[in-house]
């Protein structure tokens, strides 16, 4: 599995148990979940990897993220949720989305209960690059506790 679907899977391990909805008669209705958009680069970059030193027959590149990035096979879901699923990919706003999708299902009675966040693992050669490329991450780094700001009025990307 990739990274981000260990951390979703962690998280709502702890939500679950934190929220008391490990009875049986309340589990979920359903599960709304994002990712920025980054799911399973470090699979991306081992395929990519195994393309340029072995060829296509050494790739499995559509096989690792059509199964790894979804974590359990048919019938296998963790958590048993049995109305909707969303999957929402809004960039930065994703998890907050997937929190605001829920709400208004909750608000115009479609469930009674969500799991709703996000998760994201984005952190590879690929993709620091790729955010330094286009000058979306802070310069701030002898400055650690304001390197970090994507909403402040402030920050220092551009």
């Amino acid at each position: 599995m990739a990274r981000f679907i260990h951390y979703a899977l962690a998280a709502t391990q702890e939500a679950m148990a934190q929220s008391g909805l490990q009875s049986p008669r309340r589990l979920p209705n359903g599960w709304a979940s994002s990712s920025a958009r980054h799911r399973g680069f470090e699979i991306i970059e081992r395929e990519h990897t195994n393309l340029m030193q072995g060829g296509p027959r050494k790739s499995h590149l559509l096989h690792s993220l059509r199964h790894r990035q979804h974590g359990s096979r048919p019938g296998e879901h963790p958590l048993c949720a049995t109305g909707p699923i969303s999957a929402t990919a809004t960039a930065c706003a994703s998890s907050a989305n997937a929190i605001g999708d829920s709400a208004r299902m909750i608000l115009h009675g479609d469930v009674d209960v969500m799991i709703a966040g996000g998760a994201e693992a984005a952190v590879t050669q690929l993709s620091v690059g790729g955010f330094a490329s286009m000058r979306a991450l802070s310069t701030r780094n002898d400055e650690p506790t304001r390197a970090s700001r994507p909403f402040d009025k402030d920050r220092d990307a551009s």
